[in-house]
């Protein structure tokens, strides 16, 4: 008696169709994890100029004469967000920094362009 080897196609179809379905579940999982954890670069690069504004701000009693040293606008550093002011430049008192998605996360339906102000606002809020 001879014994047969190798898959029957019923079973490799059963097979093909178990890791459909896994991979369309995992692939938006993963991409929005992706954004989620790309919306890091942005909180921590936001973060990083607002504390330079705030200890110039200290020192100087002002915003505007440390624009330049920011060099914004600018890309974040791996490019996914622009970082910028919002108005332009700051005035003496008051600024508001946005982050800019580009390129992927452009898609970011959830969050979008994400803001802190001189007063620590955030926006939007369910993003920080």
């Amino acid at each position: 008696m001879k014994s047969e080897q190798g898959f029957s196609l019923i079973e490799l179809l059963i097979v093909v169709a178990i890791f459909g379905i896994l991979v369309a579940i995992a692939i938006p999982s993963y991409t929005s994890y992706r954004r989620s954890a790309n919306r890091s670069e942005a909180r921590t690069s936001l973060l990083e100029i607002s504390q330079e504004l705030e200890r110039y701000f200290v020192r100087q009693n002002t915003y505007v004469d440390n624009v330049n040293q920011h060099n914004l606008p600018r890309d974040s550093p791996h490019g996914i967000y622009r970082l910028r002011f919002a108005a332009g430049f700051p005035t003496a008192t008051t600024y508001t920094l946005e982050a800019t998605p580009q390129g992927a996360q452009l898609d970011d339906a959830e969050c979008g362009t994400l803001s802190i102000d001189h007063l620590g606002n955030k926006q939007p809020a369910g993003c920080w």
